[in-house]
């Protein structure tokens, strides 16, 4: 499949990754802007998820991304604004058959 993933990328995405704090400092950490780049995004199935005995109805995305550096640090470390809504990555999977592109699962937060 060649030459059709940067056709398919057409959402702006700005990638934010979180900075661990200072508990000695009293520093929470904080939210730094790592880098803009394009994505395909998609909602998954609507469905309500079960979230550790809880029911959750927060809308979830597949995320088609061109793989960059980070790709390969826990999905929990960064998150997505589009659109005005902030995306935390829940999960990766890389497919290597597909060595060019991060396919993630997000959840919109509030």
């Amino acid at each position: 499949m060649s030459g059709g993933l940067a056709g398919q990328l057409r959402e702006p995405v700005r990638i934010e990754r979180w900075r661990l704090g200072d508990e000695l400092v009293d520093d929470p950490g904080e939210w730094r802007f790592e880098r803009k780049s394009w994505a395909a995004i998609a909602p998954e199935n609507v469905r309500p998820a079960d979230d550790g005995g809880a029911m959750s109805s927060r809308r979830r995305y597949r995320i088609t991304m061109r793989r960059w550096d980070a790709a390969a640090e826990p999905a929990g470390l960064y998150r997505l604004i589009w659109n005005g809504r902030m995306i935390s990555l829940l999960a990766r999977q890389d497919d290597p058959a597909l060595p060019d592109r991060t396919m993630l699962i997000g959840e919109e937060r509030l």
